[in-house]
């Protein structure tokens, strides 16, 4: 599908030009499970504009996996500075009765924009490993089924990754439940969490002492 659009001149920062809105995506099946995608947004405001173009795929294979891949990037032109970036994501998932698993590596370069769409937050890479274990007992056995969830989580800064630093927030929780027999469910979910403060967010801040300024650490 392609959707085009014409916005009214209110909208743009000179008031005088008409932004033009553009979305595009094509997508093919690949086999009964598997696909591959692309994608293509822009907005143009006079001279200045936001383009980005992205390709992804989603694989199954062996009926209990399937992996995801997307590449993009941005191009942008805004008060005749023209600044390029990446975003990359990967996904790797097993979905089985017995044990399964998930994990994501996702980054996004400080620099990536998007006007036709939405990104929450730039200039990091975010990753997560989640193992899932499920036992059954019999029918009518006290516990019916223990369930146990592994995760752990951590982002970095996007510029830093590829030091291998400590994250600037990182998680960790088991969490594990158990169905008894009639129906009852106990639960418990032990969790570690951690969070950094970045210094570039305060790079311009300082404290005021009274008769000085000394810089925030």
């Amino acid at each position: 599908p392609l959707l085009s659009a014409v916005d009214d001149k209110s909208i743009s920062p000179s008031g005088t030009d008409n932004p033009i809105v553009n979305a595009l995506r094509v997508r093919r099946d690949l086999g009964q499970h598997s696909a591959v995608g692309l994608a293509y947004t822009d907005r143009i405001v006079g001279g200045d504009f936001n383009r980005v173009g992205s390709l992804d795929t989603r694989l199954v294979f062996a009926r209990l996996y399937y992996f995801e891949a997307q590449v993009a990037g941005s191009w942008t032109r805004d008060s005749g500075v023209t600044k390029t970036a990446p975003l990359w994501e990967m996904t790797w998932d097993r979905t089985g009765r017995n044990w399964g698993f998930h994990y994501v590596l996702r980054g996004i370069d400080p620099d990536f924009r998007t006007d036709v769409g939405y990104v929450q937050r730039t200039g990091i890479v975010s990753g997560q490993i989640m193992n899932r274990i499920t036992t059954y007992g019999s029918p009518g056995a006290t516990i019916e089924q223990w369930e146990t969830f592994y995760s752990f989580g951590g982002i970095w800064n996007y510029d830093d990754f590829w030091h291998f630093p400590a994250p600037l927030e990182g998680s960790a929780n088991a969490r594990s439940s158990l169905t008894l027999r009639g129906g009852w469910e106990l639960g418990l979910t032990p969790e570690w969490s951690s969070v950094a403060f970045d210094p570039v967010f305060y790079h311009a801040y300082a404290i005021d002492t009274g008769t000085d300024t000394i810089p925030f650490t």
